[in-house]
């Protein structure tokens, strides 16, 4: 029989139950925190592109940077 034939026998759930799972703990708050950060930035990136250095910027370029960004940040958000 082939390895990737060959039978494992899964584990019991009293096993399962006892696994140290810390690790997946603190990846998890990795993540949420590294998903913060990235929202955070697209925000600032948004008020960047809405208002460059401050400054007031209209028509259709901002619009469409606007649009950009808005998408942007929808997929970030997800």
């Amino acid at each position: 029989m082939s390895p990737a034939t060959a039978l494992v026998p899964l584990p019991r759930r009293s096993e399962i139950e006892s696994w140290d799972t810390t690790d997946l703990t603190n990846a998890a708050a990795t993540w949420r925190n590294a998903a913060t950060t990235s929202e955070g930035a697209f925000d600032q990136h948004r008020r960047n592109v809405s208002s460059p250095g401050g400054t007031t910027w209209e028509g259709d370029a901002k619009d469409a940077a606007l649009h950009r960004v808005t998408a942007d940040i929808a997929v970030v958000s997800r």
